[in-house]
């Protein structure tokens, strides 16, 4: 089971990712959780919960990111790891 499930969580009370999905209030360990975590000892199933209902709660859990950065800052990141790369390669094979 999954806390998507579990009827401490409280499905109108949603924190929203800066980039995508969302974590939901869960009122017994009084924080927002995501709906992808496996349930705690306080897990009761919701029975008033629709199965589309859990499919999108446990899916905005799976998806939710709080990364505010630019893909570009990504690709530049990417870029200077492969020079950096190139660089200790190419030293490596003139030390030998």
């Amino acid at each position: 089971m999954n806390c998507a499930c579990c009827k401490f969580l409280i499905d109108t009370e949603k924190q929203e990712g800066d980039f995508m999905g969302a974590k939901y209030y869960c009122k017994k360990n009084k924080c927002f959780i995501n709906g992808d975590c496996k349930s705690c000892n306080n897990f009761q199933k919701s029975y008033s919960r629709s199965n589309s209902e859990i499919d999108q709660i446990y899916e905005d859990g799976k998806i939710f990111s709080d990364d505010t950065k630019e893909p570009s800052f990504y690709m530049t990141l990417l870029i200077f790891i492969i020079i950096l790369g190139s660089l200790i390669t190419l030293f490596n094979n003139l030390n030998i």
